[in-house]
């Protein structure tokens, strides 16, 4: 192969150019993020019950769970706890198992379960995954929580719509609450009790569908859309109807709070009261690209909004991805600089730029084979080019080194070429092939984190044997 290589000049640069090409573009167009996406391997079962003890979360919940799925093939370990209004299971994977199918199978489970306490909401069961948060952004101003929290929400939906960013939390806020406090002397006045109050509003604040009306025209849905969102719409509640038609309603018996959760949870951006959007790269969206859409969104969104209210940037993860790349990118330039300067100095011009266009042939391919094995560009992968660097420069040297010294004992260019890379071909092939072997089993070591460096050995093997 080596032979036919050097007589054939064409097929050997044809090679190179398409490898550089197809590299770049592949690079151009890989996912670039802070880290991989880890899969725990854990899923989650929470379900809150509002106002029950530990005691009764433990027993009316936990245990009822823990009973149905103790059986699911694939479990490892499950860990439970029961807190004041609220019971959670953390369910640990088994290594080999798929994450998603157990926790599919557990959801089924767990919709199996029919004699729940009628005051716990509906489980959720959902796979653990750790996102990545790209940038922050902070609404602040001279307003009260209420509104900036709707400002927030207003900023999320439109980040969806206009930018195309599906992730965005809102953080640094309560959330929304209704609370309806009853008073005692209502009840005993209108001969009622506080369940008299609460089942008047669960029969009350429903969507119910009727069923439909087939006429020649079509088909009618019919639904009654009765279910209360805001402070007012309870308030309005009819708790009792008189034969005189005169209605006692929610708002004659108790008061109404459309506020938040009692949280002692305050945040301030530049000393003033303040709400927190943070934004995630998710998929295939590049970090960078949303960090830059984001800024630019923040600019012109304040023209938008009333005065008194800011909309600023913070909290940029890009900026630690940028500086990898950019050491990356410098030490590349630095090193094949100084590469072919040295080269230049004890070898041929031309044989010394070949030498160094051997070196981004060997990025540029390992970039073709990267987004193939689920690997992107991000801290752990950068860090394993600039570790390779050296090694594949070392290489090209002893390379370059071996067809030198045949051409300058007389041997034509051609047959130099063959006989300087025969002579170093089994001590450069058994180095090369030594550091793979101490890198690949890097990529069989179990743990989330050691699946977040799999990225390092990736990179490493696949720029050395396109060195090779």
């Amino acid at each position: 192969m080596i032979r036919w290589f050097t007589q054939n000049g064409v097929a050997a640069n044809l090679l190179a150019g398409i490898t550089i090409i197809t590299g770049i573009f592949a690079a151009m167009n890989i996912k670039l993020e802070l880290f991989p996406e880890l899969d725990l391997d854990i899923v989650s079962i929470t379900v809150p019950y509002p106002g029950a003890a530990p005691e009764e979360v433990e027993s009316g919940i936990v245990e009822l769970i823990e009973d149905r799925i103790q059986d699911v093939d694939g479990i490892k370990k499950m860990t439970a706890t029961a807190g004041e209004g609220i019971g959670t299971l953390l369910v640990e994977v088994e290594r080999g198992y798929d994450a998603t199918e157990i926790s599919d199978k557990i959801k089924v489970r767990v919709d199996t379960i029919d004699n729940l306490p009628e005051e716990a909401e509906e489980p959720t069961v959902e796979e653990l995954l750790i996102r990545n948060e790209v940038i922050s952004l902070a609404i602040y101003g001279n307003a009260d929580v209420k509104t900036l929290k709707e400002i927030a929400e207003f900023i999320r939906d439109e980040l969806n719509v206009r930018e195309s960013i599906t992730q965005v939390d809102i953080k640094g806020v309560a959330e929304f609450e209704i609370s309806i406090n009853v008073s005692e002397i209502s009840l005993r006045e209108y001969g009622l009790t506080f369940d008299d109050i609460v089942q008047a509003i669960r029969s009350s604040s429903v969507d119910i569908p009727g069923g439909s009306i087939k006429s020649q025209g079509g088909e009618i849905l019919l639904r009654t859309t009765g279910k209360a969102y805001t402070g007012s719409g309870f308030e309005d509640i009819p708790v009792i109807t008189r034969q005189d038609g005169t209605v006692v309603r929610v708002r004659d018996l108790a008061t109404v709070e459309d506020g938040f959760v009692d949280d002692p949870l305050i945040t301030e951006f530049n000393g003033q009261r303040a709400v927190l959007l943070r934004i995630y790269a998710v998929g295939d969206e590049s970090a960078l690209d949303v960090s830059s859409r984001v800024q630019a969104f923040a600019k012109t969104i304040n023209n938008d909004l009333p005065e008194g209210i800011q909309v600023e940037v913070f909290r940029d993860f890009t900026y630690y991805l940028k500086g990898r790349l950019q050491m990356l990118i410098e030490n590349g330039i630095y090193g094949l600089l100084l590469v072919l300067l040295i080269l230049t100095l004890f070898l041929r011009p031309s044989l010394a730029f070949f030498v160094m266009l051997g070196i981004p042939i060997s990025f540029l391919g390992s970039m073709l084979f990267l987004p193939a094995l689920g690997i992107s560009i991000n801290l752990a992968s950068l860090f394993g080019f600039i570790l390779v660097l050296g090694i594949v420069v070392d290489d090209a040297i002893i390379v370059g080194e071996a067809i030198h010294t045949a051409q300058t004992r007389g041997v034509e260019c051609e047959a130099a070429a063959f006989w300087g890379v025969r002579e170093v071909f089994k001590p450069v092939l058994f180095a090369v092939i030594s550091t793979m072997v101490f890198f690949a089993p890097m990529m069989f070591m179990p743990g989330e984190w050691a699946h977040a460096a799999k990225g390092i050995p990736v990179v490493v093997l696949l720029v050395l044997m396109f060195s090779l």
